[in-house]
């Protein structure tokens, strides 16, 4: 048998060059199949923009309607009035405002009361002065569509980041935006929810880089407008990082300081006020995704709690038993809470982000005493994110499942179903208890640290 001649070391292996050379092919084409990929989704989600711009200004804001509507009268003086709201505070417009909103040319619409802090209704008041209401929505329509469009980006960064999942990522979130009640209702009232979702993913896409002050000025500046944002800073907390909780205080502290220069003592005192009336009331409606309206609902069915008629639409429950459901769900929001930093502090760094961000705000939207449904828009923009959180297979049926759930399709015919609300409420809170679930008991396809 002939020797074979020893191999020159100077020259290539041909069958490792023709190994490196598939495999340089194989990455270019995944890059270029990844670049495609990018390239359709932010097509996608730029059309998907233009179409919700075209909801905003063709709907009336009910809720934006109320921060012009709140600069309006800072300005006009009758800062009394501020904070009036109906007797059960949801379903009409505030009493004492229909003469304003009248002189201001916006007779039959219904207006919700005011429920943010003063020092907003201070900002506005110039606004007001200088804009008409009309152009004042086309306005906030111009800012909050571009940071709603803007938010899918800032969701990918904090829980991928590579550009091999952006396409896949800005499609599932232009499906999600276009089809998704919870988009569309936000949209719809141009609520400052929106903005609210963009800074709290802005705060955490800059914790997840490093840029710990960064994070915590963003977040503060959120909690600023809506007090719910202030429950992320146990991340913070949970992580240990004191410069981020730091900043957080201060900035608050610096806002809450302004805030009494600008609007005083006791306007601070009367928004308080509102929101214990809110925060002691249980309002079964079917765009109110809580907890707690369904289990007074479920309550009454059972004979624990006092019967009301549920072939109504909004109904309230209050008294005695409203209260014992009430301070069962702090109790069940404090334990799971720390059920979910305990279970996920193993996990890897990105994915405990993720996971406790979705947890933390369906637990504060469940749990609380209102979950209005847009207040789910953080969660609904981090459900790309499933499929890399547990098996794929899980996290994509688990996405169509919450997708088709929450889509205004299915919306209007639960709604349409049957009389009263508890046909829409029971499936969308059945559906964020599973995506609660599911982020925090699936097995993590990733190595735990």
């Amino acid at each position: 048998m002939p020797l074979q001649p020893p191999r020159d070391p100077a020259r290539p292996n041909p069958v490792d060059a023709s190994t490196a050379s598939r495999d340089g092919a194989s990455t270019a084409t995944t890059g270029r199949r990844a670049v495609t990929l990018a390239v359709i989704g932010g097509l996608l989600l730029l059309g998907a923009c233009a179409w919700l711009f075209y909801l905003a200004v063709t709907a009336f804001p009910s809720d934006l309607s109320a921060v012009y509507i709140a600069g309006h009268l800072f300005d006009i003086g009758r800062t009394d009035i501020l904070y009036d709201a109906p007797e059960t505070f949801f379903g009409t417009s505030p009493p004492l405002w229909e003469p304003h909103i009248e002189s201001l040319g916006l007779t039959g619409q219904f207006v919700t009361p005011y429920v943010y802090p003063p020092l907003w209704a201070a900002v506005v008041a110039p606004i007001s002065l200088a804009l008409t209401p009309e152009q004042f929505f086309f306005a906030a329509a111009l800012v909050q569509i571009p940071l709603l469009g803007l938010s899918p980006l800032l969701a990918w960064r904090i829980a991928d980041g590579s550009l091999r999942t952006l396409g896949v990522w800005l499609i599932l979130s232009s499906v999600l935006l276009v089809t998704s009640m919870i988009s569309i209702f936000a949209v719809k009232l141009l609520q400052p929810q929106i903005l609210v979702v963009f800074l709290i993913l802005w705060a955490f896409e800059r914790y997840r880089t490093g840029r710990s002050a960064t994070a915590g000025a963003l977040l503060a500046l959120a909690a600023a407008i809506k007090l719910a944002p202030a429950a992320f800073a146990l991340i913070f907390v949970m992580d240990r990082n004191w410069r981020s909780l730091g900043t957080f205080l201060a900035v608050c502290a610096a806002i809450g300081l302004v805030g009494f220069v600008a609007a005083g003592v006791e306007l601070h005192l009367t928004f308080l006020d509102s929101l214990k009336a809110v925060s002691g009331t249980l309002f079964l409606s079917s765009t109110n995704f809580a907890a707690g309206p369904l289990m007074a609902a479920l309550g009454g069915a059972t004979g624990f709690v006092p019967p009301v008629d549920l072939s109504d639409r909004n109904v309230v429950f209050d008294g005695a038993a409203a209260s014992a459901i009430l301070l069962l769900n702090k109790v069940l929001f404090v334990a799971l809470l720390a059920a979910v930093f305990w279970k996920s502090r193993m996990r890897a760094p990105r994915d405990r982000l993720v996971v406790r961000l979705i947890s933390v705000t369906l637990l504060v939207n469940l749990f609380g005493p209102l979950g209005w449904i847009h207040y789910n828009l953080l969660p609904l923009l981090l459900l790309p994110a499933l499929p890399r959180l547990m098996r794929p297979a899980i996290g994509y049926a688990l996405f169509a499942g919450i997708a088709v759930a929450t889509s205004r399709q299915a919306f209007w015919a639960l709604h349409d179903l049957g009389p009263g609300d508890l046909g829409v409420v029971s499936v969308g809170v059945a559906g964020l208890i599973a995506v609660l679930l599911a982020v925090n008991v699936a097995p993590s396809p990733r190595p735990t640290e």
